[in-house]
């Protein structure tokens, strides 16, 4: 597992930037001795809006990203809704 951080600007849907990462990763073949792999990842993203803890934030990209991982695997699970500053976390 890995923290992204990334501000976000405007209407910019942090799901759907997301999704296309995901995809882009299912669609790479990484080439091995034995033949080719393909990986795919999952995805928990929580936005921070307002004012809250840095805690409250990652245990909400936490939580999306097991149920991303539940739901199914290479897939971008939204949090319920964080406020903080508008920054986008992604695990």
């Amino acid at each position: 597992e890995f923290l992204v951080v990334a501000p976000m600007k405007g209407a910019i849907d942090p799901v759907s930037l997301f999704d296309r990462v995901c995809a882009q990763v299912a669609e790479t073949r990484i080439r091995t001795r034995a033949g080719d792999l393909s990986i795919t990842v999952s995805m928990g993203v929580a936005v921070a809006t307002g004012a809250i803890s840095v805690d409250a934030v990652l245990g909400a990209a936490d939580d999306a990203l097991y149920r991303a991982k539940a739901q199914g695997r290479n897939r971008t699970v939204r949090a319920a809704p964080q406020t903080s500053s508008n920054h986008v976390l992604s695990k």
